[in-house]
């Protein structure tokens, strides 16, 4: 077993090879880790809440808004399914089609 241990240090293709071998791992295993956080953070998209938010517009007009989508993609709509645009910090409207 020595002998074999000896020879194949001596040797620099086993040696080149070894060293190809453990960079071609470090770079997979890299690779893998970096597919993992990004798939799992967009696995981890919590869904917005289904109910709707009873809100009180500057007139004093009190409409029901609902918040679709997920925590990264998120939009208003009325309760018909129209979209619902925030203009300013308290006053809701209906955006128009595009």
């Amino acid at each position: 077993m020595k002998n074999r241990m000896r020879h194949q240090s001596r040797n620099p293709v086993w040696g080149v090879k070894n060293r190809l071998s453990s960079s071609r791992t470090k770079k997979f295993t890299i690779l893998l880790f970096i597919s993992w956080l990004c798939a799992s953070a967009r696995i981890m998209a919590v869904p917005a809440c289904p109910e709707g938010a009873k809100v009180t517009q500057p007139d004093g007009t009190e409409i029901t808004i609902y918040l679709r989508g997920d925590e990264y993609r998120h939009w208003h709509e009325s309760k018909d399914g129209f979209l619902i645009a925030k203009k300013g910090k308290k006053r809701f409207h209906h955006e128009d089609a595009v």
